[in-house]
């Protein structure tokens, strides 16, 4: 359950309320919850509170799974299936990125969309540290939300 930021009383000149915002992946709608999910890096960061709504989930070559904030366990010579969606992007392009940059970029013609995508390993097969993270990007270019990351850890041989 996708929790937005909270309105708040103060406003800065030319930064509406609310923005950026927030949103915490809680399994329940309760201070607990909401702070856990926080704290284990569950979280999408958005330019404003009526933004996208964004989904990521990762599947290792030997079908472990993990989740935005999560660490997956990956074979460095085995590819990754990518599982995507965001809820309100049309007109955006969403990206799938690493530490090598973009991966993969699909354009949102619909007000929402989902993808599964392949991502080859990072490196060449060389056991290196990585992460990936879901970006959407306006049609001017510009950043506009981010998960944070799933990271990608090689598996010890």
């Amino acid at each position: 359950m996708p929790i937005r930021s909270e309105m708040h009383a103060f406003r800065a000149e030319g930064q509406p309320i609310g923005t950026p915002t927030t949103s915490v992946l809680a399994r329940e709608l309760t201070r607990d919850a909401v702070l856990g999910g926080s704290r284990t890096g569950r979280v999408a960061m958005s330019r404003d509170p009526i933004g996208p709504r964004l989904e990521l989930r990762a599947r290792a070559s030997d079908g472990h799974r993990a989740a935005i904030g999560d660490e997956l366990a990956i074979d460095p010579r085995g590819p990754l299936e990518v599982d995507w969606r965001i809820v309100g992007g049309r007109g955006m392009t969403a990206r799938v990125v690493s530490v090598r940059g973009p991966e993969v970029a699909d354009a949102i013609e619909s007000g929402d969309a989902q993808r599964t995508v392949r991502v080859d390993p990072p490196d060449g097969g060389r056991p290196l540290r990585d992460h990936l993270r879901l970006d959407v990007v306006a049609a001017d270019g510009t950043l506009t939300e981010l998960t944070n990351a799933i990271h990608l850890v090689p598996v010890s041989r």
